[in-house]
């Protein structure tokens, strides 16, 4: 990290208007059809902003109200043989852990106004992110297949219509919703939420009510397996929408609150999700996944199963046109020239073409395979962004960085790529199985968790070894250990440690003449010549002087009468910072008192010989030969002692005091 001020908007990191245009008020020769979003990767300006986070919670509601999240439900007991109730809580743990990251990535939203790929840009770097918006756009393309195929099942059941016809209808449907962008499908997913919620009400009564507590199957790998499985498909099939989340959170005011934005988004997600996950569960225990729309409709009675076939094909409609949007977003990310609307045709075009190769086959097998997959990146990917936005750069909101055509590589990627070496063990579908899932299965499904931690140690690690620590002082050996424990690349500090030590003795010199003059005090008031004085990060906070004689307390010694004061006015941790000076080495009884109260440090100007040597056998203090250092040595914490100092002046004060002429 280089200390430098950041560039007044350089021409390379202006963000680029619409579409890669210059913004115009008419319509210019490769302006859009109007009613269609105009806008491309470039920050939504604050003008444009509306409405309020609560729309959040529609959306990702209705987004996972749908077809595909009741599929992956049924997944856990009618292929995973997990029984119903633990079927239920490992849903619940997934849905969980992905609706907490898309709760998190929609809050940068409103912050900086720009899609979630571009803010990759952050930790990856333009260049380095180019991946994740090639994942993206496959992601998106995956996704709009699984959905294009289950609103083909559905409508060759309601309709008799062939392979084709179905798939040709459907794709239409999808891409002239996807077309007309951010409102079109805010508004879609507000008015099916309410739809939806009714239709799988309905559903909830016969799914619930025909349900059996056991699985139709056992579990292959065992009970322990089923369940770390279904929480990693699960958990993956929501985090495939992370890759979105501020897509849709970027045009609300930069004024909404992260809080609001974080339970609306997430609320949505976790509250929908589980609820169909659940339900999808409660289906596969008495239906089979291979014919999705037939598992739902086989409950109903007719007239009601055609009603509810209608509404969940509405939902899928809902849940591809999300993906096709952002898919068609991270495109344009990636740099395609394209206008938004034209990248929306060529991913749904794609989708569909890949659905007529896809539509033979087993669903569920090749279900679970693409969830997985796609959880082998996005575990890793949103490792790195918590770890970039929510703690290297906590409330940093920077979006001239993330066009600015110099920032080319971080360390997302690198991280992202020892993140994924390290899953290639606990792989585990058809396509490919690592060695450590094929010795054990049920070590497998922990793949996504090693690359979210190993990305977000790795991630953390690097950008410490290029970060630099500036400090005003020199660091001691024990913050020189922590820096170097810590990974800090550099450290830069004002003031040497030799420099520290030459001004710290003068202040040294001036708390013990402090402590002097509280004993001269003292003397004055008629009790012993001694005082002492508490400096807690360098301000003298207490002092207190001798009070044997007008206290009438034998143990009214300056040291211990103001560790009472000290202990009642401070924490232990705050005295262990803190140093006592005191004009005379403290007795065995005050070094007690010292030791127990727990201050750190112990600065005195005359010793307890040199006192000796004043008092002689004076019955007002017949002194103990017990230096303080062997009663804290005698102890089990260390105090830092550190005197005699000022030897004359602190010895004038006792000058013809035990003798009987200053009595």
């Amino acid at each position: 990290m280089r200390a430098e001020p950041l560039p007044t908007s350089p021409p390379s990191v202006s963000p680029p208007s619409a579409e890669g245009r210059a913004p115009a008020r008419g319509r210019g020769p490769g302006s859009p059809p109007p009613g269609i979003e105009r806008a491309g990767v470039e920050p939504v300006p604050v003008d444009r902003r509306h409405g309020r986070p609560r729309s959040l919670f529609t959306l990702w509601f209705g987004a996972n109200v749908q077809f595909a999240t009741l599929s992956v439900g049924a997944l856990s007991t009618s292929v995973f043989g997990l029984d119903l109730l633990p079927a239920v809580f490992a849903i619940a743990l997934g849905t969980v852990l992905s609706a907490v990251m898309v709760g998190l990535l929609s809050t940068r939203g409103p912050l900086t106004g720009v899609l979630q790929l571009i803010q990759t840009r952050g930790p990856f770097g333009r260049l380095g992110a180019l991946p994740s918006a090639a994942f993206t756009v496959v992601n998106g393309v995956g996704w709009c297949v699984v959905d294009t195929l289950l609103g083909m099942f559905i409508l060759r059941d309601l309709t008799g219509l062939g392979f084709a016809p179905a798939l040709l209808l459907m794709a239409a449907a999808q891409l002239t919703v996807a077309v007309l962008g951010y409102r079109m499908i805010h508004a879609v997913e507000r008015g099916l939420a309410l739809a939806l919620v009714v239709v799988f009400a309905v559903v909830s009564v016969y799914g619930f009510g025909e349900a059996h507590a056991t699985a139709p199957t056992d579990p292959s790998g065992g009970p322990v397996t089923a369940f770390v499985l279904v929480t990693a498909v699960t958990a993956a099939r929501g985090l495939g929408w992370s890759a979105y989340a501020s897509d849709y959170s970027r045009y609300l005011p930069a004024t909404a609150r992260p809080r609001r934005v974080f339970l609306a988004a997430g609320g949505g997600s976790a509250l929908a999700g589980l609820w169909i996950g659940a339900l999808g569960a409660a289906i596969g225990t008495v239906a089979a996944v291979d014919n999705p729309s037939t598992m739902v409709s086989g409950l109903l009675p007719h007239v009601l199963g055609t009603v509810v076939l209608g509404a969940l094909l509405l939902s899928t409609l809902a849940s591809t046109v999300i993906d096709l949007y952002s898919g068609a977003m991270a495109a344009l990310a990636a740099g395609f020239a394209l206008p938004r609307w034209v990248s929306v045709l060529v991913v749904g075009g794609l989708g569909t073409v890949l659905s007529w190769y896809a539509g033979h086959g087993d669903f569920a097998a090749r279900l679970q395979d693409f969830l997985l997959m796609t959880g082998y990146w996005l575990a890793p990917w949103g490792a790195v962004l918590v770890t970039a936005y929510w703690w290297r750069e906590r409330g940093l909101h920077d979006t001239a960085r993330l066009y600015d055509s110099r920032h080319r590589f971080g360390w997302g990627l690198p991280s992202v790529l020892i993140a994924l070496l390290a899953e290639i063990p606990f792989m585990n579908q058809s396509l490919y199985t690592g060695p450590l899932a094929a010795a054990h299965p049920a070590v497998g499904p922990f793949g996504l968790l090693v690359g979210f931690a190993v990305s977000a140690a790795a991630y953390t690690r690097a950008e410490l070894a290029r970060a630099t620590l500036y400090t005003s002082t020199e660091p001691c050996a024990m913050c020189s250990g922590a820096v170097y424990w810590s990974g800090i690349g550099r450290v830069v500090y004002a003031l040497g440690e030799d420099e520290l030590l030459a001004l710290t003795g003068a202040d040294e010199e001036a708390f013990l003449s402090a402590a002097i003059d509280l004993a001269a005090r003292s003397r004055k008031e008629g009790n012993h010549p001694f005082g002492s004085l508490l400096v807690l990060d360098g301000t003298a906070v207490l002092e207190a002087g001798n009070t044997v004689t007008t206290g009438r307390d034998a143990t009214g010694h300056a040291e211990t009468n103001l560790v009472r004061l000290a202990t009642a006015a401070y924490t232990r941790a705050e005295l262990a910072r803190a140093t006592l000076y005191t004009s005379t080495e403290p007795c065995a009884m005050c070094s007690g008192a010292v030791y127990w109260s727990g201050i750190g440090r112990v600065v005195y100007a005359l010793g307890e010989d040199e006192l000796l040597a004043l008092t002689g056998a004076d019955e007002e203090n017949p002194t103990m030969a017990l230096p303080c250092r062997t009663v804290f040595a005698s102890g089990q914490r260390p105090v830092e002692v550190s005197g005699p100092h000022l030897h004359d002046r602190a010895a004038a004060v006792h000058a013809g005091f035990w003798t009987g002429a200053g009595a």
